[in-house]
C-alpha cells in the first residue's frame, strides 16, 4: 500500500535572505489525500517561501511517493506560454531535472556523460507519467476547454 499522505517532521525552513532567524524551526505539517489547504498569514512571514521550498522538495525528512507538487507564482507577468506550458514549467522534478541536464551539458568527462543519460531517463519517465496529459487533465478538473 502506497501511503498517500504527506508528513514532515521536525523541519526548519531557513530565511531566504541567508540572514535572520529561520522561518520555522522543528515544524511539523502533514497533507492528507483528498484535503485542500490554503496558507494564510501576514506578508513576509514565508508562505511563498514554505510553497517554493516545498514544490522544489528541499525540506529535510521528504518521503515521496508518486506525490506531485505543482507551484505556480501567485503574479506572473503574461507571455505565450498556454496553461499547460505553465503547469509544465510548475513541475519541481522536471524543473530540477532540466537544471542538472543543462549543468552535466556543459563537461565533457565519462561520469558525466553516464550521469546524463541518467537523467534523461528519469527525465522521459517523468514525462511518460505526468506529462502534457497529466497537465490536460488538471487543466479540465479546473474548468479550462482544449
Amino acid at each position: 500500500s502506497i501511503p498517500a499522505d504527506v508528513a514532515l517532521p521536525n523541519f526548519d525552513l531557513p530565511n531566504k535572505k541567508g540572514s535572520g532567524v529561520d522561518l520555522l524551526v522543528d515544524a511539523n505539517i502533514t497533507f492528507s489525500q483528498g484535503r485542500r489547504y490554503g496558507l494564510v498569514g501576514k506578508n513576509g512571514v514565508g508562505k511563498s517561501t514554505f510553497m517554493e521550498a516545498f514544490s522544489k522538495r528541499e525540506i529535510h525528512g521528504m518521503k515521496w511517493v508518486n506525490q506531485n507538487v505543482l507551484l505556480v507564482k501567485q503574479e506572473v507577468e503574461g507571455n505565450k506560454l498556454t496553461p499547460v506550458e505553465w503547469l509544465l514549467t510548475a513541475d519541481g522534478r522536471r524543473a530540477h531535472l532540466q537544471k542538472e541536464i543543462r549543468k552535466l551539458s556543459k563537461s565533457t568527462t565519462e561520469e558525466s556523460a553516464s550521469k546524463l543519460t541518467e537523467l534523461y531517463e528519469k527525465l522521459s519517465l517523468l514525462d511518460s507519467t505526468r506529462g502534457e496529459l497529466h497537465a490536460k487533465t488538471i487543466l479540465r478538473g479546473l474548468g479550462f476547454d482544449e
